[in-house]
């Protein structure tokens, strides 16, 4: 029933109760449809801005899927797509707001999904994610990168033409070449850019399907300090990924990465980074190997006082590991 007939019922009955609620419905369509047609009509980044945040007032978690629907039948997702692509003209609130839009729009809605892809939603948020922000990265705890990493994790799914599409879009094959064969710069670059990817579904597989692991580890253990650190980050977030880690350790990862980690010319953010790969890679630290990896977690704990609150948990897990003969518990991963 329209929300025309709806009023027009409600007042034939005389039913208060259901006239006000009519109205209210009938206020609320409306004054959704006019921010999405001033949207769609922008002719500049304020006015799309202003729109968009007032929509996104109804994007909460408790937010009615009647209202969504009307937004996306009113058009709103191709000037959100759009907004996504050109960076809203270097507005980050903007670009936050249309992709957390986005993914709002995206999560258990097929349709939704269909038209995100579309309207090409898939190269707009591989493309925000694999950029990052002004220093390149994609940072784990902003709001940008947990909207983009879950809005292309809603439309995979299980929708394996959109899961190959987005591999397709993030063209990881060419970024792997160049970290052996481009020169310092382009190598500390094709790291960073994987850094970013590897946080997005359904990539990590593809990043290491791609031979990418065996240079990353490379890089870490010979590479510039801004290699090194670019390398580590991917590897972080490889991490991740259960399926990777073996891949990871089996590289010869975990060496390299305690050198980053206890070296005294290493920078605070290179430690950092080294520090959360051999965070995130401790449940790949088989049985074999942990009685003898186990003295340098210790022996890099007492060196380093700021390691010790994440190393105790890395001694542990290696403790259990060498004395059951089975890998550690899951854990969550940063």
């Amino acid at each position: 029933m329209s929300l025309l007939a709806r009023l027009m019922k409600a007042e034939k009955d005389g039913n208060e109760e259901e006239i006000e609620a009519a109205r209210s419905a009938w206020y609320y369509a409306e004054y959704i449809e006019l921010h999405v047609k001033t949207l769609l009509e922008a002719g500049n980044a304020g006015e799309a801005a202003a729109a968009v945040k007032e929509l996104a007032e109804w994007m909460g978690p408790g937010s009615s899927k009647k209202y969504r629907a009307r937004m996306v039948d009113a058009g709103v997702i191709p000037p959100l797509v759009e907004l996504v692509t050109t960076g809203a003209a270097g507005d980050r609130e903007l670009v936050e707001h249309a992709v957390f839009f986005l993914m709002r729009l995206a999560e258990d809605n097929t349709t939704n999904q269909a038209a995100i892809v579309a309207a090409g939603g898939i190269e707009a948020l591989v493309a925000l994610a694999r950029n990052g922000e002004g220093n390149g990265r994609l940072d784990i705890s902003d709001h940008i990168c947990n909207s983009t990493t879950r809005a292309l994790e809603y439309l995979v799914s299980d929708n394996a033409a959109t899961r190959a599409a987005i591999i397709n879009a993030a063209a990881v094959d060419p970024l792997v070449a160049l970290l052996t064969n481009g020169s310092t710069g382009d190598r500390e670059q094709a790291a960073r850019e994987l850094a970013n990817l590897a946080l997005c579904k359904p990539l990590p597989d593809a990043i290491a399907d791609a031979g990418a692991i065996p240079p990353l580890v490379a890089l870490v253990t010979s590479g510039a300090a801004g290699e090194q650190e670019e390398a580590a980050r991917a590897l972080r977030y490889l991490a991740h990924n259960d399926a990777t880690i073996p891949q990871i350790v089996a590289a010869g990862a975990v060496e390299p990465l305690l050198a980053l980690a206890r070296d005294a010319e290493s920078s605070e953010s290179l430690k950092d980074a080294a520090e959360w790969a051999l965070e995130n890679l401790r449940d790949g630290i088989l049985p074999p190997q942990a009685s003898e990896l186990l003295w340098q977690f210790k022996s890099l704990q007492d060196e380093n006082a700021s390691l010790k609150r994440r190393l105790d948990r890395v001694i542990a897990a290696a403790q259990v590991s060498d004395s059951e003969e089975q890998p550690p518990q899951k854990r969550a991963r940063g």
